[in-house]
């Protein structure tokens, strides 16, 4: 658990020259492992602090909009924060984004129950401007990933009605 470092890099060329010149052929990167907590777990994203401890936001495409604490306090099913993604302005298609919950430790659980509060509407009628949103989970702390566990996406998303027509 914990902040970890990896390299990777070309070691025998073409299945046996040695490398002279690894610095054009290496990859770094930093990951960062999170230890099971126990269940229940809940989260208000109540603090100042976005994401919450032990959570994660994953944004692939490095530099986009992503998910963040609301930036109005008074826009939450109770008290003054919401996890929020701006997919108003999320003018790129089929990019994702990952608000990662920390892994629980579900051992002796016979049933793991999720419950979240969603708001979402449609701004346009064309179906590929649509956006989804899925809860995926790992029954191997994440050896094998995801088991789409719920998934909705543009109407069928929405909580309340769409647009009739395309917004300027």
């Amino acid at each position: 658990a914990g902040t970890n470092r990896i390299v990777i890099y070309a070691d025998a060329l073409n299945g046996s020259a040695i490398d002279e010149n690894r610095v054009n052929d290496t990859a770094r990167t930093f990951y960062n492992l999170l230890s099971p907590v126990p269940g229940p777990i809940t989260q208000n994203f109540e603090a100042t602090t976005f994401p919450p401890t032990n959570w994660r936001v994953i944004n692939p495409n490095s530099g986009s909009i992503t998910w963040v604490k609301t930036p109005s306090t008074t826009v939450a099913y109770t008290g003054t924060g919401s996890a929020f993604i701006n997919l108003y302005n999320y003018d790129v298609v089929n990019h994702l984004d990952y608000l990662v919950a920390p892994p629980m430790n579900t051992t002796g659980a016979d049933s793991v129950f999720v419950g979240f509060w969603r708001a979402y509407r449609t701004y346009s009628t064309n179906a590929g401007d649509h956006d989804t949103l899925m809860l995926m989970i790992s029954t191997d702390c994440g050896t094998t990933f995801p088991i789409t566990a719920w998934k909705k996406g543009g109407n069928e998303l929405a909580t309340v009605a769409g647009v009739t027509g395309n917004v300027n």
